[in-house]
């Protein structure tokens, strides 16, 4: 009896501290920002082309990655190359974001079926998320930097799990409705555009974060899975058309229905599954996302959880749980 009231006790005073707690405000957005909305970001590379030699390979591997695939000691020799020069000018502020997107490039390449190597990519997204703030602090509310603050937040807490990461949940999505929000857009030599990235790293984030009350009131943040679609689909709009894209909407699009073949959105995602699966690449970091296709259409039921790095814990009360034993 005794061990009832104390855990009766205990759930009312968790519960009384939610309630007279005041609410974490979970910002939302208005999807469906035109293109003609941005403007083109053009930066300032004069510092970095005057060291002709360094700037060259530079540009020569990533052209090489465009052309070859990804591959991983490409972007370990250009983050070497913007280390050098950030040292020898660390007021080159594209210098941050620019060696931010080649670390965080790598940290998402590792095989998620290689939990060894998870470690290694947190490491390297640590260094990532160092960089952009870095970068804020030198340019505070700068687009670019916000940007990939979020994406190497947001990737450490698909190593470390979305629940034990809750509490920078909110920086993520604020960090990235900002960009969504902002005047400004930029094409990467890749091709991929600001806006497109942005917009596929919000999908992942409104689909791997459970939609339900306590996560809102307490952490403000929410997930939200028709948002999700919307967001993928709009990366596509912006260019943001290989296989990872794809498959990340068609992730979302099992999520929703979890599978079930009467409807429509299974279907699509069906289809598009296999025309990821019809394609070939010589790319790192896009052979997860081939490998990855197959499975997802045969487990539609982790789809919700789904991410690169490891499946992530979506239950509902299972998470309620969690946060009974935090409190």
């Amino acid at each position: 009896m005794n061990h009832f009231v104390d855990g009766l006790g205990k759930h009312l005073l968790i519960t009384a501290t939610i309630l007279i707690s005041q609410p974490a405000l979970s910002r939302d957005f208005d999807a469906g920002r035109q293109a003609s909305s941005y403007k083109m970001y053009q930066p300032d590379f004069s510092y970095f082309e005057a060291q002709t030699e360094l700037y060259n390979e530079y540009q020569e591997l990533g052209l090489r990655a465009v052309e070859e695939g990804f591959q991983r000691s490409f972007f370990l020799r250009r983050v070497a190359i913007l280390e050098e020069v950030l040292k020898k000018n660390p007021k080159f502020i594209d210098g941050y974001w620019m060696l931010a997107n080649n670390v965080t490039r790598i940290g998402e390449s590792f095989d998620s079926s290689k939990p060894e190597q998870l470690s290694e990519a947190r490491a390297l997204l640590v260094k990532a998320r160092k960089n952009a703030e870095t970068c804020l602090r030198l340019k505070p509310d700068f687009p670019m930097c916000k940007f990939f603050l979020g994406a190497s937040i947001g990737k450490i807490a698909t190593i470390d799990g979305i629940f034990a990461s809750l509490g920078t949940g909110e920086l993520v999505l604020n960090s990235w409705i900002d960009v969504y929000e902002s005047n400004m857009n930029y094409v990467f030599q890749d091709g991929y555009q600001l806006q497109g990235i942005v917009r596929y790293a919000l999908g992942i984030f409104y689909r791997v974060v459970p939609d339900f009350f306590l996560l809102k009131w307490m952490f403000g943040i929410s997930g939200d899975i028709d948002k999700s679609i919307v967001m993928h689909e709009e990366a596509l709009e912006y260019g943001n058309r290989g296989p990872c894209a794809k498959l990340m909407l068609s992730v979302s699009m099992y999520c929703k229905t979890g599978g079930d073949p009467g409807e429509s959105y299974t279907k699509k995602a069906s289809n598009i599954v296999d025309e990821i699966l019809a394609s070939q690449t010589t790319s790192e970091d896009t052979r997860i996302c081939l490998k990855d296709a197959a499975r997802i259409r045969n487990e539609p039921a982790k789809a919700c959880g789904y991410t690169k790095a490891k499946q992530q814990e979506t239950d509902e009360d299972a998470i309620k749980k969690q946060l009974n034993k935090q409190s």
